[in-house]
């Protein structure tokens, strides 16, 4: 699934994902979406731009993603499986991806005819994955704006330097 999805995000946009490393999330059989949230984004990202929560089970029908815009990409998302699919997560989580670098869900019909992963329409089977323009421009000037975890923060603007150790 990750090779896959690594492969797709090259292709679509030029980006590079880097899998850093899998940790078992034990978390309770039908926790609510909005506390799984909330648990992604207290770990430990080891030095990793994004983290991704995996859930064993189908997407609430209730359930809208994390909306990210403005000047930082999002740095964490729930990816749901999709149990229609022989892999589960591989739609799911390249949509996830590329709405944390401000692709939006769509309705319109001539996205679903595309088949576009960001639209609610089941590509055929093994078929390449398929972006909607308007999304994909998204992500192409997106993808170069700061994660939103990975700014380092504020610097001090009174001249002192925080990492150097005052005698």
């Amino acid at each position: 699934m990750f090779a896959a999805t690594r492969a797709s995000f090259e292709l679509l946009f030029g980006v590079e994902l880097q899998l850093q490393g899998i940790v078992i999330w034990d978390v309770a059989p039908g926790a609510e979406v909005d506390a799984l949230l909330a648990d992604l984004t207290t770990r430990e990202r080891d030095g990793a731009d994004v983290i991704i929560g995996l859930v064993a089970q189908a997407q609430p029908p209730k359930f809208e993603a994390t909306s990210w815009t403005g000047d930082k990409n999002g740095d964490y998302a729930l990816v749901f499986a999709d149990l229609a699919q022989r892999d589960r997560y591989y739609r799911n989580l390249l949509r996830a991806l590329a709405g944390l670098l401000g692709a939006e869900p769509t309705t319109d019909a001539a996205s679903k005819q595309l088949g576009s992963f960001m639209s609610d329409a089941t590509p055929p089977a093994g078929s390449a994955p398929v972006l909607d323009p308007e999304n994909r421009g998204k992500v192409i000037i997106n993808k170069r704006r700061p994660m939103a975890q990975a700014d380092p923060g504020p610097t001090p603007d009174d001249g002192s330097n925080p990492d150097v150790e005052e005698n």
